[in-house]
């Protein structure tokens, strides 16, 4: 029953009539780039890279699992497919689940703030795991360089928690 009520108010919901401003067709360019460097990297660094690349980090930032140099195209198909579904959810604000009721009133500034969260969203995880992958083939080369995992964590968290709150609080106040 709960979600069948759910489903009622997604379709009660008024249809989206945002259009993208520069900011937003500045967010997708700058992911775009990202992604294009993502797979740039690995694809680049793989024939150069030894047989036995690290797979894992301690909270130390020294590997502590090992795998083979193809093991870093292994993260390829999980960023496309988390980029094409992000670009594809970006289009669809009315069916997110907000913090705030979406009335007639407040949907349209409601749906560009949610998918101006998701473009800034989809930057961020796209600057995580590309980062990551650059850290893989530089300590693929230097054994004795330490991931920095003591900040590496601790900044993306710190990253997705703002832009989280930004929103949140900007949705509430948009209310």
């Amino acid at each position: 029953m709960k979600n069948q009520n759910s489903l009622n108010a997604i379709t009660q919901r008024p249809a989206s009539t945002v259009t993208a401003t520069p900011a937003d067709f500045m967010l997708e360019l700058l992911a775009l780039a990202v992604l294009v460097l993502c797979f740039a990297i690995p694809l680049i660094s793989v024939n150069r890279l030894p047989d036995t690349i690290p797979a894992h980090f301690n909270l130390r930032g020294e590997a502590d699992g090992y795998g083979s140099k193809r093991s870093i195209l292994y993260l390829l198909p999980v960023v496309a497919v988390f980029y094409i579904s992000l670009t594809i959810l970006t289009r669809y604000p009315r069916i997110y689940n907000y913090a705030v009721e979406i009335t007639a009133k407040n949907a349209q500034i409601q749906y560009r703030l949610a998918m101006r969260f998701m473009r800034v969203l989809k930057l961020e995880v796209l600057l995580t795991f590309t980062f990551l992958e650059y850290l893989i083939v530089v300590s693929a080369f230097d054994h004795h360089q330490a991931l920095t995992a003591l900040s590496f964590g601790p900044v993306v968290l710190v990253m997705l928690f703002a832009s989280g709150g930004y929103y949140m609080n900007r949705s509430f106040k948009a209310k």
